[in-house]
């Protein structure tokens, strides 16, 4: 049976009007101010009489009717998920501002509820209670109402954890495309890592580098990983269009010395700028897998994987997992095991040094660059040691920063970063667990 959902949440709408009116003592004759004239004081006292909600003043106790109330309301939102989405372009605007309010707060809370699971899932703990902060607006009981309505077990009544934390990472990539889809969404939105399998030939260097002062005699691997965050077009002073991505990442080196011994290294890096040419090589190179339907791209030069992989059919998970596995997590299992540690690292990522960028710009061509303001931190003397591939690490970033950048963007940047660190670490590995090679 198809709802007017224009109806529905007018309705709900008087209902929490009602609501207010119980609970906070607002004025009876106010109500109408609350629903922004789309109900008459009589329509108002028609419903109440119909549905026999009386005055405050006939009332000594309120808690039955508050009890049915927010069973009605639940009953006008879940009645709304199931009417047809079409109808949402004909709401009026106060309708629509406040359904686009509600289905924010919805997905919001759901998403908070998964979270929460998946961390008792993960830590195996007591209670999933446990994990609800108690400056949350997140009851117990609607935890655990929430946890029966999605057949989500207790700890001690499962063994199948993986599927578990699969299917929830799956519920959550759903929550975000719908946020999307409404137009908006949550500020930790993960989208996907970006693999460049060799940095040297992609902006095309020979230069080994030096390693503790000692020359590097070959590169097996100078590959990056980084979760994507902001990408935006710049103008260097030399008029060089240049194009800057940020985001959690690492530079990563496999080589050898004057012995055959291997030696593996890593820089953390939160971007890379690249000569438009190049950025726009990467898109161009010769593609190994590459789909319309499918926002996934890997090519010779790089990949890219959206976390929302979940969301599609089996069969296409299969065929995408075997391309992954040979092109992307075998060859890089190393490196993103180091990505995956650092983002879980609390003091990666740290929003005071400021930003690490590397750069192929003509100016700091195959430079690996930092705020000064780094260089008064104690592990900053160790990071600027040279390693494999790199022709210098060296301060002077903000230099650049100030021409793309208020002080205040930088800013929000690094908080931006930092918390894509802490959902990758929360949830980003774990959603590409069964993609790599064990």
């Amino acid at each position: 049976m198809k709802h007017d959902i224009i109806q529905l949440i007018k309705e709900q709408m008087l209902l929490e009007a009602l609501q207010r009116y119980y609970e906070s003592g607002w004025s009876y004759y106010g109500i109408p101010e609350l629903l922004n004239g789309l109900w008459s004081m009589n329509e108002i006292e028609l419903y109440m009489s119909e549905y026999d909600y009386p005055k405050r003043s006939d009332l000594v106790e309120f808690s039955s009717i508050l009890k049915r109330i927010k069973q009605q309301i639940s009953k006008m939102k879940k009645l709304q998920e199931v009417s047809d989405p079409q109808d949402i372009t004909k709401l009026p605007k106060p309708i629509l501002k406040h359904y686009l309010k509600m289905k924010e707060n919805q997905y919001q809370k759901e998403r908070r509820f998964l979270e929460n699971i998946l961390k008792y899932y993960k830590d195996k703990g007591e209670h999933p209670d446990s994990y609800l902060s108690t400056n949350e607006e997140l009851s117990v009981d609607e935890l655990n109402s929430f946890m029966r309505e999605r057949g989500y077990p207790l700890n001690e009544n499962t063994t199948d954890q993986l599927t578990l934390q699969q299917r929830i990472l799956k519920e959550m990539a759903q929550i975000e495309q719908y946020q999307l889809n409404y137009g908006f969404k949550t500020k930790q939105t993960l989208t996907g890592i970006l693999v460049i399998h060799s940095w040297s030939k992609l902006i095309g260097s020979e230069f080994k580098g030096f390693f503790k002062k000692a020359p590097v005699r070959s590169i097996e691997r100078d590959s990056i990983a980084m979760v994507v965050d902001l990408g935006r077009g710049f103008q260097e002073v030399t008029g060089e269009d240049l194009y800057l991505i940020t985001g959690p990442g690492i530079y990563f080196t496999e080589f050898k010395l004057e012995t055959e011994l291997l030696v593996r290294d890593y820089r953390e890096i939160t971007g890379i700028i690249l000569p438009r040419a190049i950025y726009q090589s990467i898109r161009q190179s010769k593609p190994i897998y590459q789909s319309e339907k499918i926002r996934a791209a890997i090519t010779e030069l790089a990949a890219f994987i959206p976390f929302n992989i979940v969301l599609y059919s089996y069969s296409t998970q299969a065929y995408l997992r075997g391309v992954l596995t040979r092109s992307v997590f075998a060859p890089h299992k190393h490196m993103l095991n180091l990505l995956s540690k650092n983002c879980n690292d609390k003091n990666a990522y740290a929003t005071n040094e400021g930003l690490k960028v590397l750069s192929a710009s003509s100016i700091y061509f195959n430079r690996l660059l930092v705020e000064s303001k780094f260089l008064n931190f104690s592990n900053s003397n160790e990071f600027i040691e040279l390693t494999a591939g790199l022709a210098d690490i060296r301060p002077g970033l903000e230099n650049i920063l100030h021409e793309l950048f208020p002080p205040t963007e930088i800013e929000q940047v690094l908080e931006r970063i930092n918390s894509l660190k802490e959902s990758y670490a929360d949830y980003g590995d774990l959603l590409l667990h069964n993609w790599s090679p064990e």
